[in-house]
């Protein structure tokens, strides 16, 4: 492992971002957030990835986690695990909030194309026993990759 940020923010809407610095984003765009999307837990455009959080209380507790490689198997207690590509054109990787795209952690990295891999933890149970406290964790993987791939649920969270 390369590097590693530990995450503990508070954001809206049930979300937040990943982003390739300066890129124009909007999550507007037509099927940003489909019924695929939200499936999927992941919202995609080519610069910019809109991850979902299960708990209503606006925090997003978890890992990120700069690899020199995939990571040799899935994590075993997750409950949902996606994957895509992001191209970062700028060689920044910034975690942004939702809705204000306030600027939580930038990452300097190589230009190119880069796998990210998010695990998602308690998203059955997002709360912990009290109720102001969140339960629900994720851990977002980053690697290097030689070209862009289609992404992939590895694991799917079915609700019902």
């Amino acid at each position: 492992m390369l590097m590693t940020y530990e995450l503990d923010f508070s954001t809206q809407y049930g979300q937040f971002y990943l982003v390739d610095k300066g890129s124009k984003n909007h999550t507007e765009v037509k099927d940003f957030w489909s019924d695929q999307a939200f499936s999927d837990r992941l919202g995609e455009t080519g610069s910019m990835l809109g991850i979902l959080i299960e708990n209503d209380l606006t925090t997003v507790k978890g890992r990120l986690e700069i690899l020199d490689g995939p990571p040799s198997e899935l994590e075993p207690e997750a409950e949902h695990i996606v994957e895509t590509s992001l191209v970062l054109d700028s060689g920044i990787l910034e975690l942004q909030d939702c809705p204000s795209s306030r600027i939580l952690v930038e990452v300097p990295l190589e230009k190119g194309t880069y796998r990210i891999r998010i695990s998602s933890y308690h998203i059955s149970e997002p709360y912990a026993t009290k109720s102001d406290e969140v339960n629900d964790r994720y851990l977002l993987q980053v690697w290097k990759e030689h070209q862009a791939s289609e992404k992939r649920v590895l694991r799917q969270f079915d609700r019902f």
